[in-house]
């Protein structure tokens, strides 16, 4: 702890606070169980989910993965309002088709009928085709976001390059 204090105070002086400020709004930290993004967003594991939490704002998002945490929060940050909410629409339904595929399967294995049987067989493979779909359309703005965050990183790897120079 001492090391790490004395490295911490040692890039404090290097580094001033303007410095510091542009790199938080870049930065994705861990601690103590927390993600913390740009300087904006907290994530944190509660129970089976992830819990979102803006920054000096009393929004807060539940989300099934860090993932798709992770992608909202980069929307957010973009304001691309529509796309974030769409990833907490997707997220709930994504959710929403798990429990009706445990459902189903457990109606099939335990149904007697041949006919019921049936209906709860086409329902669980319609719930998979559906989730198969929305996980697809959920992934497209995990790839959107990942190409966003990836550039922002480039830009700082420029900055530091200006700043050699």
């Amino acid at each position: 702890m001492m090391i790490t204090d004395s490295i911490e105070r040692t890039l404090l002086q290097m580094i001033n606070s303007n410095d510091i400020k542009k790199l938080q709004s870049f930065l994705i930290t861990e601690e103590a169980g927390k993600y913390h993004l740009f300087n904006d967003y907290v994530i944190e594991k509660q129970d089976d989910n992830v819990l979102v939490s803006v920054n000096r704002q009393s929004v807060s998002q539940l989300f099934s993965n860090i993932r798709n945490a992770v992608a909202w929060c980069i929307f957010n940050k973009r304001n691309k309002y529509y796309e974030a909410t769409r990833i907490v629409e997707l997220d709930r339904r994504l959710v929403g088709l798990e429990m009706d595929i445990k459902i189903h399967k457990k109606l099939f294995l335990k149904s007697k009928e041949e006919e019921m049987k049936l209906l709860y067989f086409d329902k669980l493979n319609e719930n998979k085709l559906k989730k198969v779909h929305l996980t697809e359309y959920l992934n497209s703005y995990i790839v959107e976001s990942t190409r966003w965050q990836r550039k922002r990183f480039e830009q700082i790897q420029n900055i530091k390059q200006k700043d050699k120079y």
